[in-house]
Formats: C-alpha cells, structure tokens, sequence
C-alpha cells in the first residue's frame, strides 16, 4: 500500500480523538452515577477536548481520503477501517452529547445509613414520581438520582424544586423525611442519623 505514513497519522489521529473524548465522559459519568461525585472540571475539558478534536479529526480524515485516493482503484481493506473510525467521532459525539444534557438534568445523591439500624427499605415520593431506593444496613450506601422539577425557572428569581420526600421502612415503624433542596446538575451526600434525619454531608455543588 502506498501512503503508509499518511495511513498510519490518519488512524492515529482518528483513534485519538474518539479514545481521548470517550474516556472523559464516560470518567465524568461514572463518577456521578457510581459515586455521587460531580467533576465539574472533566465538563470543562470534554468541552475543549470538542475544539481541539474536530481539526484533528478533519486531518486525520484528509490523510485517509489521500491514502485511498492515491490506492485507487485497488483498495485496502486497512484504510477504509480507518474511514469508518473516524467517521465513527461523529455519532460517538452525538450520543455523548445527547447522554450529558440528559444527566445534567438529573440530581445525584449519595446516602450513607448511620442510624445503627439493618433492613431499611428506602424510597422516594414526590408529587411527580415514585421510586424505590433499596435496602440498606448499618454503614452502607447507595447512590441515586432522580429530576428535579422546578417551580419557578427565571433566572431572576428564587429557584424552588419540588418537594421529595424520602421514605425510610424500619422494622418497627415509617418515617418520612423531607430532602434538602437538590438541585439538578448536581452531586450531593446526605447522612442518615440515629434519629432517622437526613444530614447533609456534602452541599449540593453545581447549581444551575
């Protein structure tokens, strides 16, 4: 195959633009589906990264149609998968994008059960939805999300959610306990004490 060098930088261009891109937020969005931790700093450089990827790709994509074209007509087989990698940025960038602005919607939150107690059922009830938690023991956690519904939108005004309500189901009894405002976009942790109340551990970050 001639070109071998235009090949070889068109692929590796191509490869590192989807690799370096698809590791940003599927780290961004581990990080808050798994743990409740926001990284607001890996929204930054995903955003770069789309700047500084699409001339990249563009290069990347010129050196693989200039290999073709100088190959023509005895394709090969390599340099169109080359083709098809960097082509593969474009929906890739799509489905990220689509993924982020449905996450950033979403409210993220991390409970911890310190209240010495086993088998708690948990759930959550808002005037919108209902959802189911899970069982937790003594020292563990569980990490969960829901969409905040706002009341009031403008900028320039208070920003209210509305109201849920975490269900807490303890052998004995029922306890209801309203959580802290949450904001979408954010990551939060609350605490769940002996008395069965909500403590925040870490303020909702990333309020928007």
């Amino acid at each position: 195959m001639k070109s071998k060098v235009t090949y070889r930088i068109g692929t590796i261009l191509g490869g590192l633009t989807l690799l370096i891109g698809t590791a940003i937020f599927l780290i961004w969005w581990v990080a808050r589906h798994w743990f409740a931790i926001s990284l607001i700093d890996f929204e930054v450089y995903g955003f770069i990264w789309i700047l500084i990827a699409i001339p990249i790709a563009l290069i990347g994509l010129f050196l693989i149609l200039f290999t073709i074209g100088n190959n023509y007509p005895k394709f090969c087989w390599k340099t169109i998968g080359s083709l098809i990698l960097i082509l593969a940025n474009i929906p890739t960038l799509y489905f990220i994008l689509e993924k982020h602005s449905d996450l950033d919607t979403r409210a993220y939150f991390k409970l911890i059960n310190r209240s010495n107690v086993n088998d708690i059922e948990l759930s959550m009830s808002a005037s919108t939805f209902q959802k189911e938690i899970g069982v937790l023991n003594h020292s563990e956690s569980t990490v969960n999300y829901f969409y905040p519904k706002y009341l009031n939108d403008r900028r320039e005004s208070v920003r209210l959610v509305d109201t849920v309500t975490i269900i807490i189901r303890t052998p004995e009894k029922i306890i209801r306990s309203g959580l802290p405002n949450t904001y979408k976009g954010s990551c939060s942790i609350f605490m769940l004490t002996d008395d069965f109340q909500l403590e925040c551990k870490q303020p909702t970050d990333n309020i928007r």
